[in-house]
């Protein structure tokens, strides 16, 4: 404040507190401090001990009061766009309307707070995350870098969006579940970083059922975008289903709790579980049967097989 040209003063233990730059350059800040008239203290003092009720203002001997700006003839007027601005440094002195409280921080809806990083409720003006954040997050926990300004790399960011997003779904899911699906499947931002590695089952199985929800008809069939045009031809041509295509980040999350298969996988698995055909006599049958019957003279292997399958 002082740098810009601002008058602070500080009125606390019956002193008040000024501070402004000197020395060589001006680079050294000075605090100066004056003793309030001892007239004017005893006055106050004896007009609240004789019962006087306390107006709207600070007692210098027990309060501490902060003023900025224009005092006493010195320093610039603090405009009202300045002063909103300031006040975005603190979520308790600018509040935002929608939000979610969990354990490990709070997440915030609000389209205003879009982007912005909190650290116990102190904002963060330095970019934290490589990619920018669609919604805005406090962290309860965490420590920032030299400057103050951002927050300090040591590998668990990731791990607390995961967590707080993990809370929020378990106690307000209905608010946050289409949103959380649609950061997955986005994959643009730092909301979902290394989403693969700190998801929590829960979460994991939540955001799979809610796919399932987006898709009543079972019409599609989720698979990994690495492996694209191979997928896709397997998808349409053997599973008689329409490919949709999930980020790699997203998908090696629902892989992690063996929720989804990979297309060949899926083809496997309905073989295997594919019900016992009925037998219906007819001269191709029973042809194919007269083959099978005398592979067991070439091989034992197929000998083997055989006694399976006519057993």
């Amino acid at each position: 404040m002082t740098r810009s040209g601002h008058r602070v003063r500080y009125e606390a233990s019956n002193f008040y507190w000024a501070f402004k730059f000197g020395g060589h350059r001006k680079r050294q800040l000075y605090c100066s401090l004056a003793p309030m008239a001892e007239n004017k203290i005893k006055k106050q003092e004896k007009r609240m001990a004789a019962g006087a009720t306390r107006e709207l203002q600070s007692n210098i001997w027990e309060d501490v009061t902060v003023k900025i700006g224009l005092i006493q003839g010195i320093g610039e007027k603090v405009k009202k766009e300045d002063f909103l601005s300031w006040i975005t440094v603190s979520l308790d002195l600018d509040h935002p309307s929608k939000t979610i409280e969990t354990r490990h921080g709070c997440l915030i809806l609000d389209e205003e707070f879009a982007g912005r990083i909190y650290l116990k409720s102190l904002l963060l003006r330095g970019q934290s995350f490589e990619k920018p954040l669609k919604f805005g997050y406090n962290f309860y926990r965490g420590s920032v870098e030299r400057g103050q300004a951002s927050l300090k790399k040591t590998g668990q960011e990731a791990r607390i969006l995961a967590e707080i997003w993990a809370d929020a779904i378990r106690f307000h899911e209905r608010d946050t579940i289409d949103k959380y699906v649609e950061l997955l499947r986005a994959d643009e931002t730092s909301d979902v970083n290394k989403v693969e590695v700190f998801i929590s089952e829960f979460t994991a199985n939540k955001v799979w059922s809610r796919l399932l929800e987006q898709d009543p008809k079972r019409g599609c069939f989720y698979h990994d975008t690495r492996n694209g045009d191979k997928d896709a031809e397997i998808i349409r041509n053997s599973l008689k289903r329409e490919p949709i295509q999930l980020p790699t980040p997203l998908w090696e999350s629902l892989r992690k709790f063996k929720l989804v298969r990979a297309p060949r996988e899926q083809q496997c698995h309905l073989l295997h579980n594919a019900p016992v055909a009925e037998y219906n006599p007819s001269p191709y049958s029973v042809g194919v049967q007269r083959a099978l019957r005398a592979a067991p003279v070439l091989s034992i292997v197929c000998k083997k097989a055989c006694q399976s399958v006519f057993a």
